[in-house]
């Protein structure tokens, strides 16, 4: 493999998960106070700055077109392929899993780091439960009924013949062209019952957001970028999670049970800001690790580029779903 490749002659796994600093004390495994931040930072071998930034915006993106059935690189289409995606999702899983505990064990010595990467390992958990639920949930022979059914109600008008192609299908029509809309909105809704592996992001960002709280807290007082940055997302996070909060509780006050009370309105709308701010904690945490190791971009060493890589890359694997 030209990534293995990489690896530096007489490379040694071993060698490599000892880490990369020394502790201060032989019984207290602890992040040593003589060693600086970008050297502590020296065994995370996972994205973070503008690289780490760039693949959580993906993730993201990934979850969101495969909770609505739709290819992530193509999203004009639907997902066909069950056993295809499954295995690429398992593959990835399996690939992100291994390169997290391995970063894990070399950060053995700063528990924050730890923590942080364990949060990425369930970060990588999660999509990978999203991605393989919705390879179960795929029924392309219905979608593809549906499509013909949908060129034929257009064949006497023209209209839409390349868009039924495709599988989408123009609200505007009769009533027989409304029921075959009614008929892909429930397949194309069905995908949402993956957004029920959400949560676990929310307790993933509990775990990460220790570990980053503690170095922003011992760093923030002298780290002018570190600084910048808490206050930039901070009165972001305050705008998202008050306005997630109020549309959760006012945009759907008869249609969710929950809604029925005011107590039921303030938990839902509570829920919905939680998951708001723990997606915008990660991409916050990407810059945070970024100044912190003096690289806002991200850039791997040499040291754990090979792992780095495929990690970044086998975290893309479920955008391959087709």
């Amino acid at each position: 493999m030209p990534t293995l490749a990489l690896l530096p002659r007489g490379f040694d796994l071993k060698e490599w998960l000892e880490s990369p600093y020394p502790t201060n004390s032989s019984t207290v495994p602890s992040l040593p106070a003589t060693a600086s931040i970008p050297s502590q930072l020296q065994c995370y071998a996972l994205p973070y700055g503008l690289i780490g930034f760039i693949s959580h915006l993906l993730t993201y993106l990934t979850m969101f077109l495969l909770s609505r059935g739709l290819d992530p690189l193509f999203p004009w289409r639907y997902l066909r392929y069950k056993y295809y995606n499954l295995f690429i999702s398992t593959l990835g899983l399996l690939i992100t899993v291994v390169v997290t505990i391995l970063t894990i064990i070399r950060c053995k010595n700063g528990w924050q780091l730890i923590l942080v990467a364990t949060w990425k390992l369930v970060f990588s958990l999660t999509l990978s439960a999203m991605a393989l639920h919705a390879a179960t949930l795929i029924d392309w022979g219905k979608i593809k009924t549906i499509n013909k059914s949908t060129t034929a109600a257009y064949t006497t008008t023209g209209k839409g013949r390349n868009q039924s192609r495709i599988g989408i299908i123009p609200i505007s029509g009769n009533e027989s062209r409304a029921g075959l809309v009614n008929e892909l909105d429930k397949v194309k809704y069905s995908f949402s019952k993956i957004m029920i592996w959400s949560p676990i992001l929310a307790i993933g960002g509990v775990i990460g957001f220790t570990g980053i709280a503690s170095l922003v807290k011992a760093n923030i007082a002298t780290n002018h970028q570190l600084k910048i940055i808490t206050i930039v997302f901070g009165a972001t996070a305050a705008v998202v999670g008050f306005t997630t909060m109020v549309y959760a509780m006012v945009a759907y006050p008869d249609q969710r049970c929950l809604m029925s009370n005011i107590f039921g309105s303030f938990l839902f709308g509570g829920m919905c800001c939680l998951v708001a701010l723990t997606v915008l904690f990660a991409l916050y945490s990407d810059w945070v690790l970024g100044a912190l190791a003096n690289d806002l971009t991200g850039v791997p060493s040499q040291d754990v580029l090979v792992f780095y890589l495929i990690y970044f890359l086998a975290k893309r694997l479920p955008m391959f779903s087709f």
